[in-house]
């Protein structure tokens, strides 16, 4: 697990910035539509206008900014335009298909990048702008993948797509024993026509219990974190866990919040066992991971290689409006 953790960690900093910079990239490309006038916050009769949340934002981040995203980004667009490479909208819409189906398709890909939220909260012409500029960044700097590299990438990272094993629960709760006991019982008479489900709405005492019918999700081991929960599902059968159609006995239970005393019985509805996929398996997956991976090991060199051919050029200090853009020194 704990290579697992680090590489969730590298990953998550790589969508970030991946995904992030869209809201950079985004919001410069499409400055001028924005109204510098527009109220975005208010306290009482007191205004603060976009052009001042701007300007502050400037003051306290804009060298730090403009030095390392910004300026990055601008050295990829001037070293497209003169070297004549374009993106086009097909293309975009291509990669960015692509990646929105490889989230959909790969459980593992958005729980490791944490991508789906990501990329749902990033309205799309951002998202198609990002996307086309990493395109350009990847044929301006000329990172080609081969298929070493995502065997590379596999080795390196060989359980980064691995996925626990995980039951999918249904839970009777309820503050009665007595109720808990004709639970138990009915569970027990395996009758196709009363199900788990049918129990829990019935006899549950929690009304979100009662409303969800019981219906707990998915889990693992690792996410069960009370001790005797995890002895009824996972531990039984000789650590193996329950089966599909198998459940607890009656758990005691007292909340830690309320204190008030409960009794439990979880009903395993479905299994997912332990999965270590091969390389094959998500090839797709992995050509992104490992493509994201070379553009953004490469940008360093490229970007050193390129500032004593084109100069770079700002103001020196982003306090005075009046100071003019001068050549920078290296």
């Amino acid at each position: 697990m704990k290579q697992v953790k680090s590489v969730m960690i590298l990953m998550v900093g790589l969508l970030v910035g991946f995904l992030t910079g869209a809201l950079v990239t985004g919001g410069y490309s499409a400055g001028s539509r924005f109204n510098y006038e527009q109220p975005v916050c208010q306290v009482g009769n007191t205004v603060i206008t976009r052009g001042q949340l701007a300007e502050a934002t400037i003051l306290q981040n804009g060298i730090s900014v403009l030095e390392t995203d910004m300026k990055y980004r601008a050295y990829v667009e001037e070293s497209a335009r003169i070297n004549h490479v374009t993106i086009t909208p097909e293309e975009v819409k291509q990669r960015v298909d692509e990646y929105k189906n490889l989230v959909a398709q790969f459980d593992q890909l958005s729980d490791i990048l944490g991508s789906k939220s990501i990329l749902d909260s990033i309205p799309q012409e951002m998202l198609n702008e990002e996307t086309r500029f990493t395109m350009l960044a990847e044929k301006v700097m000329k990172v080609t993948l081969t298929e070493k590299d995502i065997t590379d990438w596999y080795v390196a990272n060989p359980k980064v797509f691995f996925r626990p094993k995980m039951v999918k629960l249904t839970l009777i709760k309820t503050s009665d024993y007595a109720k808990a006991r004709s639970a138990l019982n009915r569970l027990d008479r395996h009758d196709p026509a009363d199900t788990a489900q049918i129990i829990s709405a019935e006899l549950s005492d929690d009304r979100a219990v009662q409303n969800a019918k019981g219906d707990m999700g998915w889990w693992s081991k690792e996410s069960m974190l009370i001790p005797q929960f995890v002895n009824g599902i996972f531990n039984r059968n000789n650590g193996q866990g329950l089966k599909t159609g198998e459940y607890t006995s009656v758990i005691a239970y007292t909340d830690p919040t309320t204190h008030n005393n409960e009794y439990r019985i979880f009903y395993v509805e479905q299994v997912k066992e332990e999965w270590i996929p091969g390389p094959t398996e998500i090839k797709p997956a992995l050509r992104f991971l490992a493509r994201m991976d070379l553009i953004r090991a490469a940008q360093p060199k490229w970007l050193a290689a390129q500032q004593p051919l084109i100069p770079w050029m700002r103001v020196k200090n982003l306090r005075d409006p009046e100071a003019k853009v001068e050549i920078m020194p290296l």
